[in-house]
């Protein structure tokens, strides 16, 4: 199963995958290739019958007796802790000794088998970013800003290796008032809300709750957790290294990847044979309740751009006399603008 805490239930535990998509995808292929059992039932031999999950080849079907020993299913249990510790080579030897051992003793199909498991572990092995929960776990956290935009870049070291990367971008900052430290306080404060909480986290620069977060981090981890501004030395290095990485990203996100929005109008208006050029574009959407209720949402695109400020919203005669009748049963004044059409 997916998680996001480490409890001291006596399960084993692996990760943090990133991005988490990395861990659906890697139960996906332990469920496809090893066929461990997703059922919570108890197994004891004496069901009738496996269920569709083992003839679609994704369970081993130890339910049933007869259809996998103990030893067989101990076996691939074995060979996916060897996987999600990140022993891969390891796996793939031994899976090559027992296709050679069954190649041998003339079971040519056990042979295929144990062969396709190496292809696909060998693969995995080069595309996986995966690491295990050890004390030497850090985050780094670097930022490149221009007005109002800004992209945050998010390095994760494991052992000393960096072994993810994840981008953040905002569009609407305030460009007057805003404060870095702030900011960056609050994103961590988010972020590690729900994430996976390392050791050790080093930010560009210091804010004023970085303690009370440290006290917060640390009561949810259960062990030490301390946030860093590195002014100097290596995790400095990697810091500004961060930065470069975040203003990369800004320029692909920002400017580079920016699509000339006359050119994606005059092709729309193309496409659909419009008599003018499409300078203003309203979209509606209507949502009711049962057929009653009915509300409308209108948002407004401005030669290619969202004006926000433009967005309406409309309601019809009936849902608004039993809104007014609702407000008035609570004992308060009702106040409802009209709208336009």
């Amino acid at each position: 199963m997916i998680t996001r805490r480490i409890q001291k239930d006596g399960a084993l535990y692996f990760g943090p995958f990133l991005p988490a998509s990395l861990a659906r995808k890697t139960i996906d292929v332990i469920n496809r290739t090893f066929q461990l059992r997703t059922c919570d039932i108890e197994i004891d031999g004496k069901a009738p019958r496996p269920c569709l999950e083992y003839h679609i080849k994704r369970c081993l079907g130890p339910c049933v007796k007869g259809l996998c020993t103990p030893e067989q299913y101990q076996e691939a249990v074995r060979d996916v802790r060897l996987l999600l510790e990140g022993r891969n080579t390891e796996l793939a030897d031994t899976l090559a000794e027992r296709m050679e051992q069954a190649s041998g003793e003339l079971r040519y199909e056990m042979a295929a088998k144990y062969r396709d498991l190496r292809k696909t572990v060998v693969k995995l092995s080069e595309q996986q970013k995966m690491a295990t929960t050890t004390d030497r776990d850090v985050d780094i956290f670097a930022y490149y800003r221009e007005g109002r935009r800004l992209a945050l870049q998010l390095f994760t070291m494991r052992e000393g290796h960096i072994v993810g990367r994840r981008e953040f971008f905002w569009e609407d900052l305030s460009e007057d008032d805003f404060d870095p430290a702030s900011f960056l306080g609050e994103v961590l404060a988010q972020y590690y809300a729900t994430d996976y909480v390392p050791k050790e986290i080093h930010v560009p620069v210091d804010f004023e709750d970085r303690e009370l977060l440290e006290k917060a981090l640390t009561a949810r981890k259960g062990r030490r957790v301390r946030i860093h501004h590195s002014q100097r030395g290596e995790k400095r290095d990697m810091i500004d290294l961060g930065e470069k990485n975040a203003k990369l990203a800004f320029e692909q996100r920002f400017r580079i990847l920016q699509p000339d929005m006359k050119l994606v109008l005059e092709e729309l208006q193309e496409t659909l044979e419009l008599p003018r050029f499409p300078a203003r574009i309203e979209s509606f959407d209507i949502s009711h309740i049962q057929g009653a209720d009915n509300v409308a949402g209108m948002v407004v695109c401005d030669n290619g751009k969202m004006n926000r400020s433009e967005y309406r919203k409309f309601q019809d005669q009936d849902g608004r006399r039993r809104e007014r009748r609702r407000f008035n049963a609570r004992g308060r004044v009702a106040s409802l603008s009209s709208s336009a059409g």
